[in-house]
Order: structure tokens, then sequence, then C-alpha cells
């Protein structure tokens, strides 16, 4: 099962990059201190999989539907998208894991 601060932090990723009154900075604090470092790269890494611009609104970068709000996205990637978000930042925190391995 996936920790609450996984959870939290991916939310809170996207409020933030959405720009829905949640600072980068509150996204930061919710990660393990051994993650801290991380927080950018893991932020992008989502935003990037997630956020789409298209036209004048948003596309879900997961499944390509549009015409989104800033608002709108974020609860349509909460509701349709929890799962596939999970396992992503859980494969991204195993890169990084196995990546201060290998130094």
């Amino acid at each position: 099962m996936l920790k609450e601060w996984k959870n939290l932090f991916i939310y809170t990723a996207l409020k933030a990059k959405l720009n829905l009154g949640v600072s980068v900075k509150d996204a930061k604090n919710v990660l393990p201190p051994a993650l801290a470092s991380y927080s950018d790269f893991l932020i992008d890494e989502i935003s990037f999989l997630t956020i789409k611009k298209h036209g004048i609104g948003l596309a879900c970068g997961i499944c390509g539907k549009r015409g989104f709000t800033r608002k709108g996205l974020f609860l349509h990637i909460k509701r349709k998208h929890q799962y596939q978000l999970q396992e992503f930042l859980e494969k991204k925190i195993q890169e990084i894991i196995k990546h201060v391995k290998k130094t």
C-alpha cells in the first residue's frame, strides 16, 4: 500500500504546478528528508507526465482528454489516474534509489 505522504506529495505537486493555491515549497515539505534533494526532479516529472497545454485550455498528458480548466484537470487526474500516478511515483523513487546505490 502506498504511504500517505506519497499521495499527499502527488496532489500537492499537481496543485502547485497548476497554481491552485499551493506553492512548490509546500510540496517539497511533504517529502521525507532522504528525498528532499530530489523534490524538484519529482515535481517536474509528475507535471510533465500529466499537464499539457492545448489551445486556451489544458489537456491530460495521460489520456489526452482536452478542454480542462486548471481545477478541472486536477480533479480529472485525481479521479481517473490516481493509481497510474502512484505507480509512476514508485518507479521514479526506485530509479533514485538505484542511482544513489551506484554512487
